[in-house]
């Protein structure tokens, strides 16, 4: 197991970044692109199967891009927009049967809400969720395994609410802010297992980063809030769960929140 981030001061820095990280190791795959406070990050996985990216500052073409990557067979999992570059994150499926993915838009959190239960009506579950340009973007894969989401203005909460999906054989894979409004996106998945961690400064993050890495697991998602507060998902095979530990001490001296719909 192997993850890695790297950050750039804008998008074409970013695009070096990434580059350079697949011609030292290519068998990391880009799982996540974040922009936040002008500074983007790219979030990578070890060996999930092949990724790629496309990007473009006209959205009609971006969207044509997206549907030539469906194609293609890969699906789209993330999606960003800052400073007119739109920008999408895409893997490679796997599988012998693709049943496709697909992304909404909505301009609040009640029309999200409405989204989310559509997709779940047409068989599509939710695998991730982004605020981009001022709406709330909602993103499915078909075929995955059962998904669910929660949505708070709390912290407090939304540890009480991955604890409640965790009960309920749920997994964290994604945490997304805006308008003050925390949404968690969840997973049933037999074959791996989720923990997250809150840290209040960028040092901290990275040494929670290489702790949790050191236990074998990869990061997966990365969000920070207005205050500076950085939440990191990291993922983990269940068959090796033996020797971890879920250093609980890690969120103690946090307030955490989430609220189901």
């Amino acid at each position: 197991m192997l993850s890695t981030y790297v950050y750039g001061e804008d998008f074409e820095q970013l695009q070096t970044e990434i580059q350079q990280v697949w011609d030292a190791n290519s068998n990391l795959d880009l799982v996540d692109i974040e922009s936040i406070d002008d500074i983007w990050t790219a979030v990578f996985e070890d060996n999930i199967g092949g990724s790629l990216y496309i990007s473009n500052t006209d959205f009609e073409l971006f969207q044509e891009h997206i549907v030539e990557q469906w194609d293609r067979g890969y699906e789209i999992v993330d999606l960003e927009q800052v400073n007119n570059t739109w920008v999408a994150v895409f893997k490679e499926n796997g599988r012998l049967i693709f049943e496709g993915s697909a992304y909404n838009f909505a301009e609040n959190l009640t029309e999200l809400e409405v989204d989310i239960q559509e997709g779940w009506d047409q068989d599509y579950d939710l695998i991730n969720v982004e605020y981009v340009d001022g709406k709330w973007v909602s993103l499915y894969d078909n075929n995955f395994g059962g998904s669910g989401y929660s949505t708070s203005d709390s912290l407090l909460e939304f540890k009480a609410d991955v604890e409640e999906f965790n009960n309920d054989g749920f997994d964290l894979v994604g945490v997304e802010y805006a308008e003050g409004t925390f949404v968690g996106v969840f997973t049933e998945d037999d074959y791996n297992y989720t923990k997250y961690s809150v840290s209040s400064n960028p040092d901290e993050f990275l040494a929670k980063f290489e702790q949790h890495r050191s236990q074998g697991f990869d990061l997966i998602d990365f969000e920070q809030r207005d205050d500076n507060i950085l939440i990191g998902v990291y993922e983990h095979p269940n068959s090796d769960t033996s020797t971890l530990d879920e250093l609980q001490s890690d969120f103690l001296d946090f307030s955490f929140g989430l609220s189901s719909f």
